[in-house]
């Protein structure tokens, strides 16, 4: 059942509501379209040629998104007898919904999320120049940490974290700018199931 988000250019967050929909973008490659079409609207050959990929492989990936309501249609045109689409995300970002958080489906998209960001990490790391850190190489940031916080720095923490995250992810791709990609998760060590606070 493919899920409804309105009409406009970007909703800015889809929410996942059933786990056909969550398993459709448990998937890298999937993951990677979505990131590529918050840009602005392709083909599916103009994806496949950025993403490198013969398109062939893409269609089916494409359809899928397309089938749980995470991609719409543009626009078409007829080019040389054949109708040519143009795709756009229906979101800038999703998130998972209350009912689903308990789902096993819930591991295979963490997997693929964290699968794409160790590859992108990977190339870029393999790309050399400035070291991790510095802010003119292609990993700025790259760090793992540990903090202490009561409910109340949690949620100041939280909301100037998202404040930072929108100022930034909201820009679009201008002259003299590089595309970056992150994966935040700030989460509580320690915790188990029937933990109640």
């Amino acid at each position: 059942m493919a899920t409804t988000v309105e009409a406009s250019r970007h909703a800015d967050v889809f929410t996942i509501q059933d786990v056909p929909t969550l398993k459709a973008v448990a998937e890298p490659q999937r993951m990677r379209v979505l990131m590529l079409l918050d840009d602005g609207d392709l083909t599916v050959k103009e994806i496949a040629a950025r993403l490198a990929v013969p398109p062939t492989r893409l269609y089916y990936h494409v359809r899928i998104l397309e089938n749980h309501g995470l991609l719409r249609v543009a626009s078409t045109r007829m080019v040389s007898g054949i109708e040519e689409k143009r795709y756009a995300a229906t979101a800038k970002s999703w998130t998972i919904s209350d009912e689903l958080l308990g789902s096993p489906a819930v591991s295979d998209v963490l997997k693929a999320m964290f699968d794409l960001a160790r590859v992108e990490l990977m190339l870029a790391l393999a790309a050399g120049g400035p070291p991790p850190g510095d802010p003119a190489g292609t990993v700025p940031i790259l760090m793992s940490t540990k903090g202490y916080m009561n409910p109340d720095e949690i949620e100041s923490f939280t909301k100037e974290m998202g404040d930072v995250i929108d100022k930034y992810t909201t820009l679009q791709h201008r002259p003299a700018t590089n595309e970056y990609h992150a994966t935040f998760a700030v989460y509580r060590a320690g915790v188990r199931p029937d933990d109640a606070s």
